[in-house]
């Protein structure tokens, strides 16, 4: 796959994604099978998703690093996908995930690095009543 095939499949995954309220992602080729991906998707309530990946689409998607961090409209941090190796004993190391606001106790637990549909639809699980 090309880099521009697979911006192509985020921007698709972002279009199917229920309660969006609006998506400003800078998306930068670096070669023809790298890029990097930064900025944020807001939702309907006005919690938003800052994503950040600088990934490898030539052999499937290989991504160097990742960062998907999900916000309430409080700013508080509701999960936040990564793949920074600061957490040795994770069977998944370096990818984890964390759980709840930053004020807690960190709560990390084991996580494969999901794509981004993947993430999106664990925000509309959170946002479906």
């Amino acid at each position: 796959m090309l880099i521009e095939e697979y911006f192509l499949r985020l921007d698709a995954w972002i279009a199917q994604t229920h309660y969006l309220a609006g998506v400003s992602l800078i998306k930068e080729k670096r070669s023809s099978y790298i890029g990097f991906i930064k900025g944020a998707i807001e939702f309907t309530d006005r919690s938003t998703l800052s994503v950040m990946e600088f990934v490898d689409v030539e052999r499937g998607l290989d991504r160097y690093k990742y960062r998907h961090h999900y916000e309430d409209q409080n700013k508080q941090r509701v999960f936040r996908y990564d793949r920074t190796p600061h957490f040795p004993f994770i069977l998944t190391h370096p990818h984890h995930k964390h759980i709840g606001p930053e004020t807690d106790p960190d709560l990390v637990t084991e996580s494969s690095a999901p794509p981004l549909n993947e993430v999106l639809k664990e925000i509309e699980r959170i946002l479906t009543p």
